[in-house]
């Protein structure tokens, strides 16, 4: 699997997982139309471990939000400052 594919495949689990369809279907098909093979069970589990992971560290963010928003946000600041230093 190319980390064009990878990509691709990833973006589809990740926008897809909270419809009320299997997100796994959504890999298989779009792998079939692109010509790719079958992503396999490995990598479907890995990409849904990364989305469930995803949605816990940006829930656990939401509630720091609403928790304590001052706090929040001079955090961000300062991650802002490191990331362009």
């Amino acid at each position: 699997m190319s980390w064009l594919q990878a990509v691709v495949l990833g973006l589809v689990q990740g926008l897809t997982e909270f419809l009320p369809i299997s997100s796994t279907a959504h890999l298989r098909i779009v792998a079939e139309l692109a010509g790719w093979a079958d992503p396999g069970a490995a990598f479907t589990a890995v990409t849904q471990i990364g989305t469930e992971t995803a949605v816990l560290m940006v829930e656990s963010e939401a509630n720091e939000l609403a928790e304590e928003p001052f706090r929040f946000f001079v955090r961000c600041f300062f991650c802002l400052l490191d990331y362009l230093a």
